[in-house]
Order: C-alpha cells, then structure tokens, then sequence
C-alpha cells in the first residue's frame, strides 16, 4: 500500500517544496557514490548546494518556524540543524581527506532530517500555531524577496561518470 501524499497548508508550502531539493541533493551524492565520482567533485556541489540554499532554508525555518524553544519537537530540528551545519562544515574543511561513505551518511542524515520535518514537526506546527501566527509565517516565506533557489550546477556527476570539470 502506498503512503498517502502528505498535505500541508498553504503558509508552509514554500519551506516544503525547498525541501524536495534536499531530497534531490541527497539522491545526487547517493549517484555519484555509486558511480564512483571523485569525493572532490561531490564536496564542489555539496558547498554550492550548502551555500546557495540549505544555510538560508535552514536559517529561515529556525526564526520563522522555530520560534517556542520549549518545544521539544522544536528542540529537536535545531539540534539536527545544528549537526548537519556541523557535519557540512567539517567535511567542506576536510577536502582531500574525506571518503565517499562520509557523504553518504551526510546524505541518509538529511533525507531523515527532511522527512522528521515533514511527517512530524510540520503537521505538530499546523496544528499548535495560532492561525494568525501561520498566516504572518506564510506570508514571510511567500514574500517576493525571497530567494528562490535554482539548482542548475555545471557538473552533473550524477549522470554522467566521464564527465569533468
């Protein structure tokens, strides 16, 4: 039996949608292991991918989302946060050193972290924030100047093995 498609209201349907492309960055490393692709190339896509999207999706979820510390569910994603901050900057730190297995346990660490997010911290939020509190939220993440990321990056290691840069 297939799992039904998971709902969300519409004021936190911006940080949902962001978060396919974490499911996307994790199934690209998971490629590119499998392929055997220089840890190198990996570590360029994971600082881009870092850089250009999860510092910020990350940051935005913990001021905009995250706001009763006393939450343990709340508690909780900040400390994921936390780790995978951690983890990304230690293995960006760590070119030359780092082995494929380390970018996959970044990667399973991730898709858990998105799917806590999304089967259990996201529908706790829908349903303990006052509706004008979820509103204010929804109306930050659909604001115009928000960036929207666009993950077009040179080398597509995950599909192509012969390809370099």
């Amino acid at each position: 039996m297939d799992p039904k498609p998971i709902k969300r209201t519409s004021q936190l349907l911006p940080v949902s949608r962001e978060h396919h492309f974490g499911l996307l960055f994790c199934w690209k490393i998971r490629q590119g292991i499998k392929k055997s692709i220089a840890v190198d190339r990996m570590l360029d896509y994971l600082k881009f991918f870092f850089d250009g999207h999860l510092k910020e999706h990350f940051a935005d979820e913990e001021r905009l989302l995250f706001t009763d510390r006393s939450d343990t569910l709340v508690q909780s994603a900040i400390r994921q946060h936390t780790a995978l901050r951690h983890e990304i900057e230690n293995l960006l730190n760590s070119a030359g050193t780092v082995k494929p297995e380390q970018l996959g346990r970044l990667a399973d660490e991730l898709d858990e972290h998105i799917r806590f997010e999304e089967r259990t911290l996201f529908p706790h939020l829908e349903q303990t924030l006052p509706a004008g509190d979820l509103n204010a939220i929804g109306e930050q993440l659909h604001g115009h100047n928000r960036n929207v990321f666009i993950d077009i990056y040179p080398d597509e290691f995950w599909l192509n093995q012969s390809a370099s840069l």
